[in-house]
């Protein structure tokens, strides 16, 4: 149909689609893959994160449940010694 040099043009340029259209499925894959890995990062930083607020919570109350007791613990203390000087004898 056409001439031969015109001819070796065109399979050069069909062989370069073909390896580009290789190539830009192997980007695809490798880009997918990629994607996968940074969901899976993303999962495992989402539930350390959760975990980590649960334990910041745990310890917030922790040291509002100790606040409590030592201030109970005062005002025990501060009773008996109120008592102690009032005269009473233990």
């Amino acid at each position: 149909m056409f001439a031969p040099d015109v001819e070796a043009r065109f399979k050069r340029i069909e062989d370069a689609q073909v390896v580009a259209a290789e190539l830009l499925h192997r980007f695809e894959k490798e880009t997918r893959d990629r994607f996968a890995q940074v969901e899976t990062f993303h999962d495992d930083v989402r539930q350390w994160m959760e975990h980590a607020n649960t334990a910041i919570h745990a310890l917030i109350q922790g040291q509002v449940n100790l606040q409590d007791t030592v201030a109970e613990l005062s005002r025990t203390v501060d009773r008996f010694l109120r008592a102690r000087l009032d005269g009473g004898s233990s």
